[in-house]
């Protein structure tokens, strides 16, 4: 294929129907243009494969330097602009069940979550398809419990509790000193 071919097909590339655009009535409306595939590569995600056990959160910066009102800048990142996602993946293949795009304040999360922080309603928004499966959630960086209310009818308690497995980072700024067991030892 040719250069020339190729630009072409880049330039005129395209996933939606403007005609048939209504921003009221769009699930999505930040992501109009590209919201056919993005649901298609989603159902895909989660349809081929079953993840394991244990589950992860990652956020990802897509390398974006083109202009969007929901780019965001991450000084530590190595693409330091772009487009942030929320990606839900198997903790030891890496394989990606799950997206969130985040687009500011049009952020698609689930209603049921919006009480909790913006961290939380991520992670329990990617993880309600699999509550109550047995899935374990490794929450790398944080250390917030994540609760969810269930119906009052038919459970014997009034919270289930994802299990979480929390990794801590020692050198994080303001995160308080644990000391290790040996260092308990020669405290007494």
């Amino acid at each position: 294929m040719s250069y020339r071919r190729f630009a072409n097909i880049r330039q005129y590339l395209h996933f939606s129907n403007n005609e048939e655009y209504d921003p009221l009535s769009h699930p999505n409306p930040k992501l109009n243009k590209i919201w056919p595939i993005y649901q298609m590569l989603e159902d895909k995600f989660s349809k081929l494969y079953t993840p394991e056990r244990d589950l992860t959160v990652d956020e990802s910066l897509l390398l974006y330097k083109g202009r969007l009102g929901w780019r965001q800048y991450i000084p530590q990142k190595r693409a330091r602009f772009g487009i942030k996602t929320f990606l839900l993946c198997e903790s030891n293949s890496g394989y990606v069940w799950s997206t969130i795009v985040y687009t500011g304040k049009g952020t698609i999360l689930d209603d049921t979550f919006k009480n909790m922080s913006m961290s939380s309603q991520v992670v329990m928004s990617l993880m309600k398809p699999l509550f109550e499966k047995g899935y374990c959630m490794l929450l790398m960086k944080t250390v917030e419990n994540i609760y969810i209310n269930t119906d009052e009818s038919d459970s014997e308690s009034d919270e289930d509790e994802i299990a979480e497995d929390d990794d801590l980072v020692m050198n994080i700024l303001g995160h308080p000193y644990v000391w290790t067991v040996e260092e308990e030892a020669t405290r007494e």
